[in-house]
């Protein structure tokens, strides 16, 4: 497990805790073409073991390209692949909206709290 593990990569930080048998992976600042890459191992990593339960709190991202879905998208397959979950947290409208614009809020569970999500499972 990689647990207290941080990554940085291009100003951008990466934290993972663990809660119970869930992993809630803390991301900052923006995710883009730059750093999706780092973050996407990171998460390839988190969700190669069996019922990995993923929640991924994104309070504080205050961007979201395509490559940044993307990366969500391939996390939550891999998840769910492995017999496990895979969750969000957000704070920011705009990144709530790029994900309803691209019609993936059906696919993602979201939350408004870290709580709320370590509840959830």
């Amino acid at each position: 497990m990689l647990e207290d593990r941080r990554l940085d990569r291009h100003g951008e930080f990466v934290g993972q805790r663990v809660v119970g048998r869930q992993s809630v992976v803390e991301l900052r600042g923006e995710l883009d073409i730059l750093n999706t890459p780092g973050i996407s191992d990171y998460l390839d990593v988190l969700t190669e073991g069996h019922e990995p339960y993923i929640v991924l709190d994104m309070r504080e991202v205050s961007f979201l390209d395509a490559s940044g879905l993307s990366m969500l998208v391939r996390a939550r397959r891999r998840a769910l692949e492995h017999h496990g979950h895979f969750s969000i947290v957000i704070r920011d409208p705009s990144v709530s909206r790029l994900l309803r614009l691209a019609q993936l809020t059906r696919y993602f569970t979201l939350h408004d709290t870290v709580e709320a999500a370590v509840a959830r499972v």
